[in-house]
């Protein structure tokens, strides 16, 4: 009756690390160029991320298992699979509103 039964099971974990200029507020030196009557003017601009101090590396867990079933000279075949992912301390891009970087980061 049951021809081929096969078991698997599965666990992993990765990480992903920020970008260093994440942890601290900086500011950029635009390479763009704005154009008045007397010629082309370098500008600057404000950094308008967040930057957080405590910043730590993403985990990322995993865990897969699964079941597949071949029944009856195999006229039924059977494929069950269960899988979980998680992520701790999961580094979002936070943007600041323009009006609120007023005062010094």
């Amino acid at each position: 009756m049951l021809d081929f039964l096969k078991i698997r099971a599965g666990y992993g974990t990765s990480a992903n690390f920020p970008d260093p200029y994440n942890t601290r507020a900086i500011l950029p030196i635009v390479a763009s160029y704005q154009s008045d009557a007397l010629g082309n003017v370098p500008v600057q601009g404000q950094n308008y991320r967040l930057a957080n101090s405590n910043l730590k590396p993403e985990l990322q867990r995993e865990l897969e298992f699964g079941l597949e079933a071949q029944l009856l000279e195999n006229l039924v075949k059977l494929d069950l699979s269960y899988y979980n992912r998680s992520a701790k301390d999961q580094i979002l891009a936070r943007q600041l509103i323009r009006l609120l970087v007023t005062r010094r980061l």
